[in-house]
């Protein structure tokens, strides 16, 4: 029922849509058990929540490997941006999260 649920509304692009979809993951995650819940990750790997959500953890993540080698390594931004092979694209709103004040 949740993954005919989610397989519906993903086509879908409204606000409304992404609203309901959310709470249909939010409800498969509290009443399923991890079988199913193995079923919806792979539906939910094709919506755009999902990339969203993944896309959120690679930049948080990021983020806190710059601060860390900034604090550790006592490089500059740049160097750790190197040292980790960010993209020129994704730089700025890197260099913007991480020293506000520049």
């Amino acid at each position: 029922m949740f993954k005919e649920a989610i397989r519906l509304a993903k086509p879908n692009i409204e606000l409304s849509a992404e609203k309901a979809t959310a709470m249909l993951y939010t409800l498969a995650d509290k009443f399923l058990d991890r079988a199913e819940l193995d079923e919806i990750k792979e539906v939910m790997r094709m919506t755009r929540l999902g990339q969203m959500l993944q896309d959120e953890a690679i930049e948080s993540t990021q983020t806190e490997s710059i601060k860390n080698l900034m604090k550790n390594m006592n490089w500059t931004i740049d160097q750790a941006m190197n040292a980790l092979e960010i993209s020129e694209d994704k730089r700025e709103k890197y260099r913007q999260s991480i020293t506000p004040n520049n």
